[in-house]
């Protein structure tokens, strides 16, 4: 008995080191190897400050900025709820009103909940739907702006699986860079 314990226990700490250490590692060198943007949580720089993630979403509430998906805001997303069509139909009145487009259908990523309250994507149509707020707001045309978006739109996967996206930071960064450039060529007084 005692050496069916002892051999069990070597045994844990050889697996222990096999799959809890020595794999992990590996994995992660040849992921850092290979792949070193992605495997470091694909971070974006600005001036080299880390200012986000293109994998991970953030809230932008400027009215300046493109808007992501909401988030899942109460544990009321079930099927059918009243209290959910009651914040959709909310949410899509607010829409319509904040973005100029009254009585205009809202695309369904601004509407619905955001489950993993991560997504970084938004659809084309959801980034065009916001373009008059964005264009009142920085004075960019909104013939600039769809280019923008039309630019940063990444297609689904080899044109089969997924849909179109484009990612709200990198949109948001576009803008920024499009203003300060504006600032800049500005006459000081």
């Amino acid at each position: 008995m005692i050496k069916s314990m002892l051999r069990s226990f070597v045994l844990l700490i050889f697996f222990t080191l096999l799959l809890g250490i020595f794999y992990p590692l590996v994995l992660s060198g040849i992921g850092k190897l290979l792949f070193p943007k992605q495997a470091n949580g694909s971070l974006v720089e600005k001036n080299g400050i880390v200012i986000g993630s293109s994998l991970i979403a953030q809230d932008f509430v400027q009215d300046i900025h493109f808007h992501g998906r909401p988030t899942l805001s109460d544990a009321s997303n079930a099927p059918l709820s009243k209290a959910m069509f009651d914040r959709f139909a909310e949410r899509i009145n607010t829409l319509q009103n904040y973005n100029f487009k009254q009585g205009k259908g809202v695309p369904v990523e601004l509407i619905m909940d955001s489950g993993s309250t991560v997504d970084p994507d938004i659809s084309p149509e959801g980034a065009y739907f916001q373009i008059s707020r964005i264009s009142k707001a920085t004075g960019i045309s909104e013939d600039k702006l769809q280019k923008m978006i039309d630019f940063y739109t990444k297609n689904s996967f080899i044109n089969l699986y997924g849909q179109k996206r484009v990612n709200v930071l990198t949109l948001n960064l576009e803008i920024n860079s499009y203003l300060n450039a504006i600032e800049r060529l500005q006459p000081k007084r």
